[in-house]
């Protein structure tokens, strides 16, 4: 049961500060990951999202730096869930002025590759259905990019919505939400 201060929608989103770590000189360099939302419904619904990342600090020399964002997702219904890694991903290119602060990008919907060869259309998703969803970050500095050091940050925010949030305790006037005494 959910009381007075433990509003169902806490975990449907938040804003992080990431630091980026920066080790480009090994193989396989290790991506910086933060968890934005946990989601855990009650019941199946389809969801709209919104994600946005924005450049904080760029520590060391721009140069031909890169940074890329990936947004991972793991929803379910029931007992069944689906990891869909870089269910979103974000790119900034210094070539193209993208790395300077507050330079922001954001998306309201996504494109998976194509299901079968044949397809020629594009395979958009702007809303996802779930009963729980979790979405964590991925932020790295693509391989070859070391002009950018360690400690450039970026906001990384995450926010989910039921495209229709129609609960039953409503009907009996029950609001354990507090969601009445909204501004």
């Amino acid at each position: 049961m959910t009381t007075e201060g433990n509003t169902p929608w806490l975990m449907w989103g938040s804003a992080q500060r990431v630091a980026l770590r920066n080790d480009n000189f090994v193989a396989q360099p290790t991506a910086t990951t933060a968890q934005l939302a946990q989601i855990r419904y009650g019941r199946p619904d389809s969801w709209h999202f919104f994600f946005q990342v924005t450049i904080l600090d760029l520590v060391g020399a721009v140069g031909a730096a890169q940074i890329q964002v990936d947004f991972n997702l793991t929803f379910g219904v029931g007992r069944a869930t689906a990891r869909v890694p870089t269910f979103a991903r974000f790119n900034f290119n210094s070539a193209l002025g993208e790395l300077v602060p507050n330079f922001t990008k954001q998306a309201t919907s996504t494109e998976f590759g194509p299901n079968n060869p044949a397809r020629v259309g594009p395979n958009f998703c702007d809303q996802i259905v779930a009963e729980t969803i979790q979405c964590d970050i991925s932020a790295s500095f693509p391989t070859g990019a070391g002009t950018l050091i360690e400690g450039t940050g970026i906001q990384c925010l995450s926010f989910f919505a039921p495209i229709v949030h129609v609960r039953p305790e409503w009907n009996i006037e029950h609001f354990p939400g507090n969601e009445i005494h909204g501004h």
